[in-house]
């Protein structure tokens, strides 16, 4: 059996299993979060995919797989779930600590993340797949306290954005992802008072930017269209909506994006979450980071 075969083949294995804590298993999640360290920040897509860009490849997801349980609520079911998914409020969180819950990325919608391929994504944020579902519209991480002594306190459960995950990890940054709390109601830190719309453009206020990188405040079509087309991310004003429509279309959005993007940022952003009032999750990651 090849390498890729026997990966994908032990992560059937942890996928069917009712627990976690075996030997075997618990190597697996010692290899695999190892080779997530490794590639952080090598931003080379042969890194997941060495043939890249030679046909379509698949491969296993580069995380541990999120342990699943018989007594679990399926996500589609689990109100709590659902009620901070509609709620929207995001994260930034370290790729590094997450854990999956798909088995498998491909090259192709990687590519749509990462590199050359990545820069629509940046400026319209708009997702390889499923874009007109709000489950799709960014990354989704759940916080659930661990049942195992081998894993951290809590387990980060990424439901949705494995590619962008997996580009986020590549480029060594953090992600922006819709977040399910625990039960038990971990707060994160560091409100940035921030409504981010796309990758590269965020509205209101910014109190505290150590987050978000090369954040540059414009009011303007023209200068927010040099900036996220210049790699920096542009901030506007508070409810500037038809400026934030105006900058989407510069950039080569549809209509139909627009209106389907801005739409949930309204709705969203009235509830205050997202696109949402992005926050850090760095407490938690600072503490698996260095647990693991």
């Amino acid at each position: 059996m090849d390498s890729q075969r026997l990966i994908r083949q032990r992560h059937m294995d942890r996928f069917n299993a009712s627990a976690v804590g075996s030997a075997d298993e618990t190597s697996w999640e010692a290899d695999t979060r190892e080779f997530a360290r490794r590639i952080h920040g090598g931003g080379d897509i042969r890194l997941v995919f060495s043939r890249y860009p030679e046909g379509t490849a698949t491969r296993s997801t580069p995380w541990p797989r999120a342990p699943r349980y018989r007594d679990e609520i399926p996500v589609t079911r689990d109100e709590r779930f659902q009620r901070h998914l509609r709620a929207g409020r995001t994260v930034m969180v370290d790729p590094r600590i997450l854990h999956a819950t798909q088995s498998n990325i491909t090259s192709a919608a990687l590519a749509h993340y990462l590199g050359p391929g990545g820069e629509h994504y940046r400026l319209t944020g708009e997702p390889y797949a499923d874009k007109y579902q709000l489950g799709n519209l960014k990354p989704i991480v759940e916080t659930v306290r661990s049942r195992s002594p081998n894993l951290a306190d809590y387990i980060h459960k990424l439901h949705a954005g494995h590619h962008r995950s997996t580009a986020a990890l590549l480029k060594g940054e953090l992600i922006e992802a819709i977040w399910i709390p625990p039960d038990d109601e971990v707060e994160p830190v560091e409100d940035l008072g921030l409504i981010n719309v796309t990758p590269s453009l965020s509205m209101g206020r910014a109190d505290d930017t150590s987050l978000v990188e090369r954040l540059v405040p414009v009011d303007n079509i023209s200068d927010a269209h040099h900036v996220v087309t210049s790699g920096d991310r542009a901030l506007i004003p508070a409810q500037q909506w038809d400026l934030a429509e105006g900058i989407l279309r510069r950039v080569g959005a549809t209509e139909e994006w627009i209106g389907y993007l801005l739409g949930v940022a309204r709705t969203h952003g009235a509830a205050g979450g997202p696109s949402s009032r992005s926050q850090s999750l760095t407490h938690l990651s600072r503490q698996d980071l260095h647990r693991r």
